[in-house]
C-alpha cells in the first residue's frame, strides 16, 4: 500500500509540475488563445476579439507617449493582449483581477489588459464602468508598456524600485502631455482624493517623479538608480522647492 500511495504522489506532483510549466509557457505566450493581431510600430495588439479600426489611433497614441522616455526602443517589440472575455482576464490575472492591466516585467515584454471599448479608446474597470478622464486607453498601453521598457533597462534590479518611483514614472510617461505639474500638485496640497494611491490611481508617484526629472533637473538614470526617499520629495514639492 505504501509503494502504491508513493507511486501515486509521484505521478500527482509529476502532473502538477507539468501544468504549471505548460502555464507559464502560456503565459509567455498566450498568442494561441488571441486570434486577432495588430502591429503599429513595436506595438503588437492581440485580441480575442474583432480589432476596430480605432485601435490603430490608440496605439499611436501610446507610441507617441512612450517616445518621450528616452528608454523607449522603437526595434523592441510589446506584445500587448486585450483580454475581451472574461474568462481569459481571469485565466491571466490572477492577484491582478482588480488592475485595468499589468506586465510581465522584467521576464518578458508582454502585456495583459482588461476589457476595454477598443473603437471609443477607453478602458472599462473592475466594476463594468467605462473609466472616464484623462486615463484613456493609450494611457494604460503606454503605463504598461513603460514598465517593460524600465525592466528592459534594469534588468532583475527592476524588481528593487521603490513602488513611488515605478509606477509614478510609468505613469508620468502614460499620462504624456496631459500631465500638468502645478495642477497636480494644487491637488495635492487640497487632498484630492486622486493624489491617494490608495484610490488606484498614480497620480501622487507621478507628480513625485515630475518633480525630479522636471523640476530638480535629475538624470533618469539616477532617478532609476539611486532615488530620495519618497518622503523627502514630497517634502519639496509641498514646500516648492
Amino acid at each position: 500500500m505504501r509503494e502504491r500511495a508513493r507511486r501515486w504522489i509521484g505521478r500527482g506532483l509529476l502532473a502538477a509540475a507539468l501544468v504549471l510549466v505548460a502555464y507559464a509557457a502560456l503565459l509567455l505566450d498566450p498568442s494561441p488563445l488571441f486570434a486577432h493581431t495588430l502591429r503599429r510600430g513595436a506595438l503588437i495588439a492581440h485580441v480575442d476579439a474583432p480589432i476596430p479600426a480605432a485601435l490603430s489611433e490608440t496605439l499611436d497614441e501610446a507610441t507617441r507617449r512612450l517616445s518621450r522616455s528616452p528608454l523607449f526602443d522603437p526595434g523592441r517589440l510589446h506584445h500587448l493582449y486585450f483580454c475581451q472575455s472574461e474568462w481569459r482576464w481571469r485565466l491571466f490575472a490572477h492577484w491582478n483581477r482588480g488592475a485595468a492591466g499589468f506586465a510581465l516585467a522584467p521576464f518578458s515584454r508582454v502585456v495583459f489588459l482588461r476589457r476595454a471599448q477598443l473603437e471609443r479608446d477607453r478602458m472599462i474597470g473592475p466594476s463594468g464602468r467605462v473609466v472616464t478622464g484623462e486615463r484613456t486607453l493609450a494611457y494604460y498601453v503606454a503605463h504598461e508598456s513603460t514598465h517593460t521598457i524600465t525592466a528592459d533597462h534594469l534588468g532583475l534590479a527592476y524588481a528593487e524600485l521603490p513602488v513611488w518611483v515605478r509606477e509614478g514614472y510609468a505613469d508620468y510617461v502614460g499620462r504624456g502631455d496631459t500631465f500638468d505639474y502645478g495642477r497636480v500638485r494644487r491637488q495635492l496640497l487640497e487632498g484630492a482624493r486622486e493624489t491617494d494611491p490608495a484610490s488606484g490611481h498614480y497620480l501622487r508617484y507621478a507628480l513625485l517623479v515630475a518633480h525630479e526629472l522636471d523640476v530638480r533637473g535629475v538624470r533618469l538614470e539616477d532617478l532609476l538608480t539611486a532615488p530620495r526617499a519618497s518622503t523627502l520629495v514630497e517634502r519639496d514639492v509641498r514646500r516648492g522647492e
